[in-house]
């Protein structure tokens, strides 16, 4: 009997398809790449461009625009592509995407956001700053967590109830590609993790509370924001000095908890011939 329960074991795992570690890339090698993202807000025909002018992985890579008076319908200054988490067990993920910043990108005397991890709540859809966030901040990059142990559909909920950390990953350099590795652990306890790697190289490895309490699930935007360049901004004090971005974005990849730093480094046969 034991030996029949093993064997049909055995049997059902070998006709169980193995889920392989990525569950997404992306290298914008298709001109069709817009059907593999789940959203995709845009100010305008420019503001995303398939190029060969540059590339990381492949011979395509894709240029993100925003200008100071681009607006979408929402009436926000953004362009960020984003994919919605695959389950609401988001507890352990890996994200990586490489970014090439121009040779006539600009110190701006306010920041800028590169990639956002934005939580979701089905039962109250409020809105409360993201828990990761990877920033600009004039000649660094800038990587900022947020927490609250208190619950986002609270009544009672203020923003003083959010904790933040800001962690300073260095300088940003202009012409040459950077690849970026993320794996984070959400959680609105100190049992949450995000762990940063730049070209290989961890800059970060922090332990502790990166989440709201009852936040569902976390989607994953990248692109650009600057909420400075919004027309309702009123701060006198933060006030951009520039009035255009641009950089290029390439090797997006998505992992599941099978996933491992090799996983994401990039093969000879995938770089530009």
């Amino acid at each position: 009997m034991a030996r029949k329960l093993a064997f049909l074991l055995l049997l059902i795992s070998c006709r169980s398809p193995s889920i392989p570690p990525i569950t997404f890339q992306e290298d914008f090698e298709k001109p069709g790449f817009r059907e593999n993202w789940d959203w995709i807000d845009t100010c305008g025909p420019n503001s995303i461009i398939r190029t060969d002018s540059v590339a990381r992985a492949g011979r395509y890579a894709l240029r993100i625009e925003l200008n100071h008076d681009d607006s979408t319908e929402a009436g926000l200054n953004t362009t960020v592509l984003e994919k919605y988490a695959l389950d609401r067990d988001t507890t352990q993920y890996w994200w990586g995407f490489s970014n090439y910043l121009p040779a006539d990108f600009a110190v701006d005397s306010v920041l800028d956001v590169f990639a956002y991890w934005y939580p979701k709540n089905e039962a109250c859809e409020l809105s409360v700053l993201s828990p990761v966030i990877l920033n600009v901040v004039k000649k660094s990059w800038q990587l900022k967590i947020s927490w609250s142990a208190k619950s986002m559909c609270d009544p009672q909920f203020r923003p003083e109830n959010i904790q933040t950390k800001e962690f300073d990953l260095g300088p940003w350099e202009k012409s040459i590609w950077s690849d970026w590795l993320f794996h984070i652990h959400f959680s609105y306890q100190d049992d949450g993790y995000v762990q940063v790697w730049k070209n290989g190289k961890l800059l970060l490895d922090y332990r502790g509370p990166c989440l709201y309490k009852d936040a569902d699930f976390v989607n994953f935007k990248i692109g650009i924001m600057k909420w400075t360049w919004n027309n309702r901004w009123r701060d006198s004090v933060e006030q951009s000095v520039i009035r255009h971005r641009h950089y290029f974005i390439d090797n997006i990849r998505i992992g599941n908890r099978k996933a491992s730093v090799a996983d994401f480094i990039l093969k000879s046969q995938d770089l530009p011939k």
